[in-house]
């Protein structure tokens, strides 16, 4: 994953990488057709911020297509995201329909049940 970019010493372009990649990342090399390789500091002890960690890059055509797949990727996660949160929300709402429902019910139920103790009393109390 490509983390910044920025003009180095000798003048060229060159990018970072993520500390988190595990395996070394080629870069293009402004002093000749061979890539270069790098290794990130988890592999080598080393730290971020010393241009060693800076790779020369030639071709930021190359560069653009990585960071806008790198932002398609983040998109489609939080387009994910939403619809997960939207099908969560849907069925929570649901729930609750379902749950206000059944308290009604039980109101009413109750009421019964109150109407139904006024009668037995006023038949007990008939009776004696």
């Amino acid at each position: 994953m490509v983390l910044g970019r920025r003009l180095n010493d000798s003048g060229g372009w060159a990018v970072r990488v993520s500390p988190v990649e595990k395996k070394p990342r080629w870069a293009a090399s402004s002093e000749g057709p061979a890539p270069l390789l790098l290794h990130p500091p988890c592999l080598t002890g080393g730290r971020w911020g010393t241009q060693a960690w800076w790779a020369p890059v030639e071709d930021f055509a190359t560069l653009k297509r990585d960071i806008a797949a790198e932002v398609k990727d983040v998109k489609r996660e939080v387009t994910d995201l939403g619809q997960s949160v939207e099908i969560l929300q849907q069925a929570h709402d649901a729930w609750e329909e379902e749950v206000d429902s059944h308290i009604r019910e039980l109101l009413v139920l109750q009421d019964k049940n109150q109407e139904l103790q006024y009668q037995l009393e006023d038949l007990e109390n008939r009776s004696r």
